[in-house]
């Protein structure tokens, strides 16, 4: 940032996503998007930022993708969260109608990207080649990669007794996976030798006391990645 050159700060998902998401929901014009994004931009011009826009091609495929990573119910509870907002009354009383949003989001979103007036870079992100993607940011930005974090976490399964809601705890050719409640399978990441990144959600495992898993990041729309949460090796 330009009053300190030396500190890089990541805004994740803070200038498109949860604006368009707020403004879609609540039916308001391109229009009053639009000031509200550009009022952002005037706020963050002065800090000399730069534009990352990870997305992918296909609806089709980021549904799927949904799918794969947040499980079946990811849908049903956001459409049951969100179905009384004003974008839906005009439209199919059903949970399919969630995918209509999904692609109206990600059309206002390359648009806005385009309108960005800062450097950018998009990058399409469908064949899953991260560190392809990672090596194009870290150059992007002027970066060097840190050496990986060598740590690790004992296989099992971690049982939350209050809900009754199980993770596994697997290791495959020495790289250790996480199997949530919903039968998904996600790779985890060193983050220090006490925390685990989950590859594809932004929740963090913290195993600092020995037999235990802590919940950390952000909590999502599945019950088990709620902050906090406590998961003790059965």
């Amino acid at each position: 940032m330009a009053a300190d050159p030396e500190q890089v700060v990541i805004l994740d998902s803070c200038i498109f996503q949860y604006q368009i998401f707020s403004f879609q929901l609540a039916n308001a014009s391109q229009q009053q998007l639009d000031y509200f994004i550009e009022a952002l931009w005037e706020c963050l011009t002065p800090l000399s930022p730069k534009l990352v826009y990870l997305y992918r091609n296909s609806i089709t495929d980021t549904i799927n993708h949904l799918k794969q990573v947040r499980g079946e119910s990811f849908f049903l509870n956001i459409w049951e969260r969100d179905r009384l907002r004003p974008y839906y009354k005009a439209r199919a009383d059903r949970v399919e109608t969630y995918f209509e949003f999904l692609a109206d989001y990600h059309a206002i979103a390359q648009e806005l990207y385009n309108k960005a007036n800062c450097p950018k870079l998009s990058i399409e992100v469908t064949s899953g080649e991260w560190n392809e993607f990672e090596e194009r940011m870290l150059a992007f930005f002027g970066l060097t990669r840190l050496p990986d974090i060598n740590a690790g976490i004992y296989e099992g399964d971690y049982l939350n007794n209050d809900l009754g809601l199980l993770l596994k705890i697997k290791q495959e050719n020495e790289e250790y996976f996480l199997i949530d409640p919903n039968g998904s399978k996600h790779k985890l990441i060193a983050r220090t030798s006490t925390e685990f990144y989950i590859n594809d959600l932004p929740v963090i495992l913290n195993i600092s006391k020995q037999g235990e898993i802590v919940i950390d990041g952000a909590s999502l729309m599945s019950r088990w990645t709620e902050k906090g949460l406590v998961f003790h090796r059965e």
